[in-house]
């Protein structure tokens, strides 16, 4: 929940500027275009010592009530968010969520991320799942530390299948041939709406051949069979040459690993030969 109390900030900032003005001759300054024109020409914000931070920090905390409240932003549940930022790849959300993890459940103020991580780490252990098949160094998976071995996630899948919260990941996740990045993929499909799977994509271009160079795209989540079998995947395509298309990727490997998906939908798996793997 985001709150905005622009009429408090600006007194206490008009009252601030004039028990600081003797300090702004050794203090370098930026500017920026006032949020709501007409309050003042400019914000002007000052490299402060420490104790003066406290000193602003404290007296603007006074004016955090209903009088001077003049919006309020209330954010999604946590199980509509994890939606946007499954279904459609969001990065931005993505990247965020260590932050997030950090600061709201780790309650960390320095190397919030790092502690984001501590905390993933921990749930993965407590899990029973082998991190050596798992390295990180980012919310959005583009980190050149970025590496899920597909029997991690294979494991990783499973392991939420038999957790509470389970209906709500399998909700978030895109469908084939239906929403999200999958919208476009096998629609057509016997599988189309019974597979439930995030994308995952890392590319960039070739210019001794000028082609694009798919360093890697997966395709990883669940599928219930016509038989009932309900199954989990991860399927990986790396270092594949591409025209130099937008629409390529989609098109030839998007495709493909759809292709694989369909296949798992459809064809009768043998449980027990899978067990003795």
């Amino acid at each position: 929940m985001t709150s905005c109390w622009l009429p408090a900030a600006i007194q206490t900032y008009q009252t601030a500027c004039s028990r600081t003005a003797r300090w702004r001759s050794r203090m370098r300054t930026t500017r920026t275009v006032a949020p709501v024109p007409g309050w003042f020409p400019e914000i002007r914000w000052w490299r402060c010592t420490s104790l003066q931070n406290r000193l602003w920090l404290q007296a603007l905390k006074s004016f955090y009530n209903s009088q001077y409240q003049v919006a309020e932003h209330i954010s999604a549940p946590l199980a509509e968010e994890a939606k946007v930022t499954l279904k459609v790849s969001q990065n931005l959300h993505a990247s965020m969520t260590p932050y997030i993890l950090g600061a709201i459940v780790g309650k960390a103020t320095a190397k919030i991320d790092q502690k984001g991580f501590a905390l993933e780490h921990e749930f993965l252990t407590k899990a029973g799942l082998d991190l050596s098949g798992a390295s990180q160094a980012d919310g959005a998976g583009g980190a050149a530390s970025a590496f899920y071995t597909p029997d991690f996630m294979v494991r990783y899948l499973a392991y939420m299948a038999s957790q509470p919260i389970y209906p709500i990941f399998e909700r978030a996740l895109p469908i084939l041939g239906r929403d999200g990045t999958l919208v476009n993929i096998q629609h057509d499909s016997p599988a189309a709406g019974h597979v439930f799977a995030k994308t995952g994509t890392f590319d960039s271009f070739d210019l001794l051949n000028m082609q694009n160079m798919l360093e890697g795209k997966g395709l990883a989540g669940y599928t219930t069979t016509p038989s009932g079998q309900h199954l989990a995947f991860a399927l990986y395509v790396n270092h594949v040459e591409l025209p130099d298309d937008p629409d390529a990727t989609d098109v030839i490997a998007g495709e493909a690993l759809g292709a694989i998906a369909t296949a798992v939908y459809a064809l009768p798996i043998d449980k027990s030969a899978l067990d003795a793997h």
